[in-house]
C-alpha cells in the first residue's frame, strides 16, 4: 500500500493525519474533498491502514498481517489464487491468447490494466499475491475452469462460485 511518504502534496493534510495518530487524537470522521483524481481514496486508504495496522505507528507497517489485509482490498487469499487461476485457464483455452502477458494485457479485460493502476502494483506486489499467483501457475484453482469474474453483486447464477467480493464463472 505504501506509506504517506509515497504521496505527492497534500503535506498539510499528512502532517495533520499524522499528527493525530501520534497524539491519539483521532477524531470520529473526517472529510476529504476534492476534485476526482486529486487523492482523496489514496489518502483516505492510507489513514484506514495506519488506524488498523498492528505496530501503531504514524505510517501503515506493510508488512503486519491488517496492512496485508488492507492491500489486498480484503481480498482472501483463496480470491487472490481465483483471480490467478482465471488468468491461467485463459491461457489454457484457446478462446484467449496463450501467454500470461497477452491475457492480463488484452483490451478491456482487467480493471487495473485499464485505468493504469497495474503499475503501482508492479514494482512491489505484496507477498500473498506473489504466492497466489505462483500456486496458481503451478495448477492450485480454487474455481475450476471458470475464465471470468467480475465484482460479486445481487445476482449471482448457479453457475460460480462467490470468493471474498468477487463472482467466479
Amino acid at each position: 500500500m505504501g506509506s504517506f511518504k509515497d504521496v505527492v502534496g497534500h503535506k498539510d493534510i499528512i502532517n495533520y493525519i499524522r499528527s493525530a495518530v501520534e497524539k491519539d487524537k483521532v477524531s470520529h470522521a473526517y472529510i476529504l474533498n476534492g476534485e476526482r483524481g486529486a487523492g482523496k481514496k489514496l489518502l483516505a486508504n492510507l489513514f484506514a491502514a495506519t488506524l488498523l495496522c498492528e505496530e501503531g505507528g504514524p505510517d501503515p507497517c506493510n508488512t503486519c498481517h491488517s496492512c496485508r489485509q488492507a492491500e489486498g482490498g480484503n481480498q482472501p487469499y483463496d480470491g487472490q489464487v481465483a483471480i490467478g487461476a482465471v488468468v491461467m485457464n485463459r491461457v489454457k483455452s484457446p478462446r484467449y491468447p496463450g501467454s500470461i502477458a497477452e491475457v492480463i494485457y488484452a483490451p478491456g479485460q482487467f480493471g487495473p490494466v485499464s485505468n493504469g493502476s497495474i503499475a503501482r502494483y508492479l514494482g512491489g506486489p505484496k507477498a500473498s499475491c506473489m504466492q497466489a499467483a505462483q500456486d496458481a501457475i503451478n495448477g492450485y484453482t480454487t474455481i475450476g475452469s471458470y475464465t471470468h469474474f467480475r465484482r460479486a453483486g445481487s445476482e449471482v447464477g448457479p453457475d460460480s462460485i462467490v470468493i471474498g467480493s468477487h463472482v467466479f464463472y
